[in-house]
């Protein structure tokens, strides 16, 4: 009505301005048909501006949700009712390995066949068995294992969960909303914390078959003399091994606890690193354990625990050096503290094993069991705690086939990590 009536008063006023310009009727004509174009242009400008100012707060939210989907940590797909992927988010061309977004905006069927869609038990998944397909169809989907190949190549254990939008029930699925979610360091743990519970049974096991047998042995048989005193020593020896495997989980349950503490005085470095290589040669026939050590080396630490960062270091040593050789631990000093080095010349850690040293659990070269105390890949992870407990840090070097040498640095004034003995955890 409003655009009617200011129509009629333009017309007019047109009519009577080109009347008032012009004398001849030809010249009014002209008039008359400039202002209605004039007229005509005036009303487009400004229907469009009523019409961004009517749909402004339609954009601004479509751009929050837009900027709320590219923020959003898990990947995220948006799939129209047809099964087209509409929009995909930042986290989603990283997990899934590929240039960018354009890249993934296909057909759903593309998508499964491109990046190999599987079950968790790793079996290819149809078009209406995967998560998305059950959406399109109406179904719910949360969090469901599947595996995929990224864009590079690589293999990725994700969750998937996907929602189907209805714009109005009952009408067939609008869209999906699919996040994907990479769990495939969840995978890597619970892989780890499995070995580790094999390995963990079998070390306790093992001294306590020994343990048993012998003491079976000594009842049965009455033995006397240097049988008997064998039986014992073995008895005796296994029982510390297998105190020292509990002693190293109850560490490890302080080292989460927060409840690992030290009890600093001054120590002597070399006194230490002599009194690790006395324990630790017994074990072995096939080493050599040296000491160098020129000058004295006086910390304040704890004793008792940089003895079992050593003992775990050379117990290292002898384990990766299947064909003996030489195990060198030096104690230098320099300008900011004492570092020990503790070198073999074994088997050196390969490349996609460096970053994973020093995680709990963790056992470099599985199966190979080269030394009476195997442990249970929790040692460096221990002596790693101990060590920054101290203010220290703790590194490696090595080379693949030749060796490696474990290091640690202790300040000359220890840490101020220090507390109150904590009940045993």
């Amino acid at each position: 009505m409003g655009y009617a009536v200011l129509g009629a008063i333009w017309l007019l006023f047109a009519q009577e301005l080109a009347v008032r310009l012009f004398a001849s009727e030809i010249g009014r004509g002209h008039a008359r048909d400039l202002f209605s174009w004039l007229f005509v242009a005036a009303s487009a400008l400004g229907l469009l501006w009523l019409l961004r100012v009517a749909t402004r707060p339609l954009r601004q939210s479509q751009r929050a949700l837009a900027d709320t989907i590219e923020s959003m940590v898990d990947a995220v797909l948006v799939v129209d009712g047809e099964g087209r992927i509409l929009e995909a988010n930042r986290a989603a061309v990283e997990l899934l390995a590929v240039r960018d977004a354009a890249e993934l905006l296909v057909h759903v069927e593309d998508f499964r066949r491109r990046f190999e869609l599987r079950d968790s038990a790793g079996a290819p998944l149809q078009a209406g068995d995967s998560p998305i397909g059950r959406a399109l169809g109406g179904a719910m989907v949360r969090r469901e294992e599947a595996m995929l190949r990224a864009g590079d190549g690589s293999e990725r254990f994700v969750v998937m969960s996907a929602a189907p939008v209805h714009s109005e029930r009952p009408l067939p699925v609008s869209l999906v909303v699919v996040s994907l979610e990479d769990i495939g360091e969840v995978k890597r743990l619970e892989r780890l914390r499995d070995e580790f519970l094999s390995i963990a049974a079998h070390e306790l096991k093992t001294p306590l078959t020994s343990v048993k047998g012998y003491a079976q042995l000594l009842r049965r048989r009455g033995l006397e003399g240097a049988q008997a005193d064998r039986g014992l020593e073995v008895i005796n020896r296994q029982c510390d091994r297998m105190n020292q495997l509990i002693e190293d989980l109850l560490d490890l349950s302080r080292v989460d606890l927060g409840r690992l503490c030290l009890r600093l005085q001054r120590c002597e470095l070399r006194e230490l690193a002599a009194e690790a290589i006395a324990h630790v040669q017994p074990l072995t026939a096939r080493h050599r354990l040296l000491l160098d050590c020129e000058v004295g080396a006086s910390v304040e630490a704890d004793r008792e625990r940089i003895e079992q960062v050593l003992a775990n270091l050379l117990d290292n040593a002898v384990k990766f050096s299947p064909e003996g050789g030489l195990v060198r631990v030096s104690v230098l000093r320099q300008a900011d503290g004492c570092v020990v080095r503790v070198e073999d010349q074994g088997l050196g850690i390969s490349e996609h094993e460096r970053c994973h040293v020093f995680e709990r659990f963790y056992q470099a070269q599985p199966g190979c069991v080269l030394s009476s105390r195997a442990g249970m890949g929790i040692g460096l992870t221990i002596a790693r705690d101990i060590v920054e407990r101290h203010g220290g840090r703790i590194w490696f070097e090595t080379e693949e086939g030749k060796g490696s040498a474990f290091c640690f640095l202790l300040p000359y004034q220890g840490s101020n990590q220090v507390a109150d003995p904590a009940p045993a955890a």
